[in-house]
Formats: C-alpha cells, sequence, structure tokens
C-alpha cells in the first residue's frame, strides 16, 4: 500500500474545505493509520527478508500519511470557530484520536529509528499540531452561546450565513425614489452608528481566537522533542 505524491497528499488536505469532505478524509487517514501502528514487528523476526520489506513499506506510509494527517487536522483548527455544532463536534473527536495516534506513531517510529540499520529507512523529526488544545476546544463546543459566537466570529471574517437579509435596493425605481427620500438620507446613518458600536467593543473575544489559531502555528511540537529534521 505505497502512497503516491504524499507532498500532494498533505497540501490538498491542508486547504481542502470542509464542505468538500474535510473531515471524512481526514478520519480515513486516521482509520489507515490505527491500522498501521497495530502492526507489531519483533527483532528476532528480522532476519526474514520479506518481514524487513514489510516493516520499511509501513513505516514510509506511515510517515507520508502522518504527515497528510497533521495537515488535515491543522487545517480543521484553523476553520473550527466556523463550523456548524455537528461539524465542530465530529472534529473535535477527530482532535482527541489524533492525540492518542500520535503517541502511538511516536512509538512506532522510535522503534523503527532504533533499528534503522536494518531496514534502512530514515525517520525525520517531524512537526505536528500542538497536542494541548482540548480545553480551549471543549469550552467553545459546550458554551451555551455558540451559535451567536460562531457567527459573530464569521461576521468578522467577513462571512454572512442566510438568505433572509434585504436585498440591496440597487435597482430601485423613480417612483420609490422619489416617494421616500428622507427615508433614504436616513437610512445610513443607524447601520453606521451600528457599525461604530461594533467596532468600540472590546474584541476580548476575538483576540482569544486569534491567539488560539497563532498557537497551531508556534506551538507545534516535534515527535521525538528537539528540533524538526528536513520532511521526506
Amino acid at each position: 500500500m505505497s502512497v503516491a505524491n504524499p507532498a500532494a497528499k498533505a497540501r490538498r488536505l491542508r486547504h481542502l474545505p470542509v464542505e468538500k469532505g474535510l473531515l471524512r478524509e481526514v478520519k480515513q487517514v486516521q482509520r489507515i493509520l490505527d491500522a498501521m501502528v497495530r502492526c507489531t514487528f519483533y527483532d528476532d523476526n528480522l532476519g526474514d527478508e520479506n518481514t524487513v520489506l514489510a516493516f520499511r513499506m509501513v513505516i514510509k506510509d506511515m510517515l507520508v500519511l502522518f504527515q497528510a494527517g497533521n495537515e488535515g487536522v491543522c487545517n480543521i483548527l484553523e476553520h473550527y470557530f466556523e463550523m456548524s455544532k455537528v461539524d465542530a463536534t465530529e472534529s473535535f473527536e477527530i482532535y482527541k484520536s489524533f492525540i492518542k495516534q500520535t503517541d502511538k506513531v511516536v512509538d512506532f517510529l522510535a522503534m523503527a529509528r532504533r533499528l534503522n540499520n536494518v531496514v534502512n529507512v530514515p525517520v525525520p523529526n517531524l512537526k505536528h499540531a500542538p497536542t494541548s488544545l482540548v480545553k480551549a476546544l471543549e469550552e467553545y463546543l459546550n458554551d451555551p452561546n455558540f451559535e451567536q459566537n460562531r457567527l459573530e466570529y464569521k461576521k468578522s471574517l467577513g462571512v454572512v450565513e442566510g438568505k433572509n437579509r434585504s436585498p440591496s435596493p440597487a435597482p430601485a425605481s423613480a417612483s420609490t425614489t422619489t416617494a421616500k427620500p428622507a427615508s433614504r438620507s436616513t437610512t445610513p446613518k443607524p447601520a453606521a452608528a451600528e457599525s461604530s458600536s461594533n467596532a468600540s467593543q472590546p474584541p476580548a473575544a476575538q483576540q482569544k481566537i486569534q491567539d488560539f489559531l497563532d498557537s497551531i502555528q508556534t506551538d507545534q511540537q516535534t515527535l521525538f522533542g528537539g528540533p524538526a529534521s528536513g520532511s521526506t
């Protein structure tokens, strides 16, 4: 089961939108990784050429799929605050699985590093998403004002949901224009005032979200501690 074009796979999950199947594809990668880490190789079996070949193939594919899955998880985290409650709940479960899986991948690849003279597959010290965000994700998910927080965050990004907003009166007829001159002159004022009011509100919640998003990159860890090696 050799994975073709690993860089392309990782890039795809890094930029795949949620609505195009991001959560589904990341879960598929995690299922394959779960099967891989259950593979057991013993030192006394590594004299067999077929066993060594199988071990080598698993290591190579694990490195590729872990990197792809990690990029998918980073993508999920960066869009977590935009998601519906259903998608956010599923994403939270994916993230918790990622944490457990990362520990298992570390153990497996540590063994591969020890046996590098046998399998001859260099294992780089890969960077991965921080595994300390469970509390922040859970608090946001369980907030009674979840939907309001989500809509406000999307609004701050310039994304407006819903189709019930009044259409813009760009193609207004001449009769409408002459019938309500006062209305046209006063309508922008409340909107401007509302915009000013929102801008003056302390952006504590927004800052917390921004700090969280920044941490996805700045708080990345490595599989074995120490500096990260070059990727495969």
